[in-house]
């Protein structure tokens, strides 16, 4: 017997996702949706203490450029962590109801960018605070390397959300990886402290081309390097064509992992 068919709007099923996914994450939180925009800022209010009062940093430009590599880390780490069990998650839906798959996928990238994009928002205050040499002139550079950034995103977790049905351990893995990626990307540290002969091998690593083109534009005022933009879009939209390719093949048999 076949599986009814959904028969809303896309859109409609889209929202409602999207919508319960949000209310389900802070159901019985005392602080509720007012931690997505501490937990970035308790991490970054820690790491500013250790690196100016420890390893005495005085680039007054440093606390920012920590900040902003840390909303952009911190969308991509909840994205995909989220984006791996968006299937597993919403099994019971479906094995029940004949609907796009896709849009499991998306909410979860969508709802990751809602939290990122209030901890923009708190950025923006900091910004404001300590007039960096950047320009506010350049946020449409910003979110053409937000976007690619996305692209990255749904790309990874087209496969990520696929294998996790078969195999469970995928999680606990990828946040090793996770933990893996943080360090090999300017964070805590800029670019500059690399290396030089190391700095291009870095540099594959399309998350540090985000974060230090982001910190150029917004912050430093350095300008963009496009050959390394260049670099980043053309990777991630090969990951989502890949990924959709193979998210496309490997969805006809979901029902057999659960």
């Amino acid at each position: 017997m076949s599986k009814p068919v959904y028969q809303g709007s896309r859109w409609d099923l889209f929202y409602e996702l999207i919508r319960t996914d949000f209310i389900l994450r802070y159901h019985n939180s005392i602080l509720g949706f007012i931690w997505v925009l501490l937990k970035p800022f308790l991490i970054f209010a820690i790491l500013v203490t250790v690196f100016s009062l420890v390893f005495k940093i005085q680039d007054r430009l440093y606390p920012l450029n920590l900040l902003l590599g840390l909303l952009l880390y911190s969308y991509f780490a909840e994205a995909t962590l989220r984006g791996i069990t968006s299937l597993a998650e919403k099994s019971t839906i479906i094995l029940k109801v004949n609907f796009p798959k896709v849009i499991a996928i998306l909410t979860s990238v969508v709802n990751s960018f809602i939290s990122f994009f209030f901890g923009f928002l708190a950025f923006l205050g900091f910004w404001f605070w300590v007039k960096p040499d950047g320009s506010l002139l350049n946020l449409p550079l910003f979110l053409l390397l937000v976007l690619i950034l996305t692209i990255l995103i749904i790309g990874l977790n087209f496969f990520l959300s696929l294998v996790y049905t078969k195999l469970k351990d995928l999680l606990s893995i990828w946040e090793v990886l996770l933990q893996l990626l943080f360090y090999l990307s300017p964070i805590i540290y800029p670019l500059s402290y690399v290396p030089a002969k190391y700095q291009t091998i870095f540099l594959l690593n399309p998350m540090a081309i985000i974060i230090t083109q982001s910190q150029a534009v917004l912050i430093t005022g350095r300008g963009i390097d496009w050959q390394l933009v260049s670099y980043a879009l053309i990777l991630s939209v090969l990951i989502l064509m890949l990924g959709w390719l193979f998210f496309q093949n490997q969805i006809k048999k979901i029902n057999d992992n659960f």
